[in-house]
């Protein structure tokens, strides 16, 4: 792919910049344009995930499946849990709504990671929930004060692996963590969206959903590569589950006929899957080579992106990336990481192009404009 090197009208960019640009549609106005703002896959959608949605076309004036079937079935087989347990979602952010609309009243106490994903706060805020942090930052989330943190908390979430850093919870945290919300009735609910990536060693909460207290989240928007159908689930059991399911009566149907045939045909191809994990593993190590190749740090991610420094100039790059040459990547200054910026992985192709960007503009430690 080639640059275009037309600057837009910055009079624009003001709007753009109002409306969270970093989220809109590529500037396909552009000779190039990439968004490894998001940590989308970039890879596009199977044979089989196309041929599943076609066949929804002459069906689009029906309702979809109350019940999420056939996905929700699927989802139970796939994890060897009843179908009682899963409840597919509009992607994952409308099961941590759900989560907290079951869980929490006005005034109720949420407890999340600081300087963490972005939606945990928006959805204990619209809870009219009391919201307290704990430490987490480069390095990780502080495990034992979070754990300090959790009695009187009504509901608690922490994403796994870490989003914007990339890391995820070191051996024994997680069983610590819902052990330690069972004992002082704490709904735990761990956003596991890029499970997939984080490899052998990665421990999830799903072991731990008898606890009565314990929740997992995960999405079809990463390594499926389905973010534009919006597919996520909730799995969880006993009162929670129900509480949840008694929420979600408001709201019927959220989920999108078409969003139930791409997640089925796309949770049965396990070919796919371990295709695009390895793909992004690969893709990732040479990101990060590169980079700390020219002296940039980067932390040690286990999903489809990284968080790298770029330092003060870090908001004057990434808008001239997207501006004068339709690439975007996330200034991570809104999630609490000022000087840091999240960048999608992506082919090597697509990367050599955007890596040549960020080298002209990063020397030896010295940022070139800002």
């Amino acid at each position: 792919m080639n640059f275009g090197d037309e600057a837009r009208d910055r009079s624009t960019a003001k709007d753009d910049l109002s409306s969270a640009w970093y989220a809109r549609e590529p500037a396909f106005g552009s000779n190039f344009a990439i968004r490894l703002s998001l940590s989308e896959s970039v890879a596009g959608a199977s044979q089989d995930v196309e041929e599943a949605l076609t066949e929804q076309i002459g069906r689009v004036n029906l309702y979809p499946d109350l019940a999420g079937e056939p996905l929700n079935g699927l989802i139970a087989d796939h994890f060897g849990l009843p179908g009682s347990a899963v409840l597919v979602t509009n992607g994952s952010d409308e099961a941590l709504l759900l989560s907290a609309l079951a869980a929490v009243g006005t005034g109720d106490r949420v407890l999340l990671p600081e300087r963490t994903y972005t939606g945990f706060r928006y959805v204990a805020e619209a809870v009219r929930a009391v919201v307290a942090e704990g430490p987490c930052g480069i390095d990780g989330l502080d495990v034992e004060q979070f754990l300090a943190m959790m009695p009187g908390a009504k509901l608690a979430f922490i994403a796994n692996p870490h989003n914007p850093t990339g890391l995820r919870l070191p051996n024994g945290a997680i069983q610590e963590l819902c052990r330690t919300a069972a004992r002082v009735g704490c709904h735990l609910v761990v956003d596991e969206a890029y499970a997939e990536f984080a490899g052998p060693e990665f421990e999830s909460a799903l072991a731990h959903l008898d606890n009565g207290e314990t929740a997992v989240v995960r999405t079809f928007s990463k390594a499926h590569g389905l973010a534009g159908i919006r597919c996520g689930y909730l799995l969880a059991t006993g009162a929670r589950m129900e509480a949840v399911r008694n929420v979600r009566r408001a709201v019927p149907f959220s989920v999108s006929r078409f969003a139930l045939a791409a997640a089925s045909a796309a949770i049965g191809d396990s070919v796919r899957l371990t295709e695009a994990v390895a793909d992004t593993a690969a893709h990732r190590e040479q990101v990060v080579r590169d980079l700390r190749g020219e002296g940039i740090e980067v932390v040690d991610s286990v999903t489809n992106f990284v968080l790298a420094h770029l330092g003060p100039a870090t908001q004057a790059l990434t808008e001239r990336l997207h501006f004068d040459h339709g690439v975007t990547i996330r200034d991570a200054r809104a999630l609490g990481y000022p000087g840091w910026a999240r960048i999608t992985v992506c082919p090597p192709a697509d990367w050599a192009a955007v890596f040549e960007l960020i080298r002209e503009n990063f020397s030896t430690g010295t940022r070139m404009w800002g």
